[in-house]
């Protein structure tokens, strides 16, 4: 599993995001990439709209040929394990952890796949995080071991500190990624 992390508005078209999106697919070498869009984070009426942006994002890499999907609760297992690309968007956090903690085959159904989180995506994937719109540090799910601030700016740095788990603690500023092989 390829996991890339991003600080946050990756579904904006700026020239920062490009080697993001290029990062995600360069190792994979498939006809066709299958991409999720995990829209869950977001609101109902604001899905449609940042399932375009993203798509646009990614149709910059021209010699690539995508199926985009967009993930829905009803079979979304299914859609993972049929994947190549799961996309955890931004958006409410919290929201976002109960609703794939709903899945119990969630975590195994990503082998062999790259996952991408963005924001409230990245805090799902880690281990702990600090969000200052939720209002405290929570508990990812742990599938990147590491400590997590998004939209960073260098403060609030000492709640992450706090944690003293051993876990690396990552600072990520909008539009920055890091990526974990």
């Amino acid at each position: 599993m390829k996991i890339i992390l991003h600080g946050g508005y990756s579904d904006h078209d700026v020239t920062e995001n490009n080697s993001f999106y290029r990062e995600i697919v360069k190792d994979i070498n498939k006809d066709v990439v299958k991409v999720l869009l995990v829209l869950f984070a977001k609101r109902d009426e604001a899905q449609a709209e940042l399932f375009s942006r993203v798509v646009s994002n990614f149709k910059k890499i021209e010699d690539v040929i995508f199926n985009f999907t967009k993930a829905e609760q009803t079979n979304f297992i299914e859609q993972v394990r049929e994947s190549d690309v799961v996309y955890l968007s931004g958006g409410q956090t919290i929201k976002l952890i109960n609703i794939l903690k709903s899945y119990p085959d969630f975590i195994s159904s990503l082998k062999d796949k790259v996952v991408v989180g963005d924001s409230a995506g990245t805090y799902a994937l880690s281990a702990w995080f600090y969000s200052k719109s939720e209002g405290g540090i929570f508990e990812g799910l742990g599938i990147a071991p590491v400590n997590v601030i998004c939209h960073s700016d260098g403060q609030n740095s000492e709640n992450l500190e706090e944690l003293n788990n051993g876990n690396e603690n990552l600072f990520l500023r909008d539009y920055e990624y890091r990526v974990f092989d």
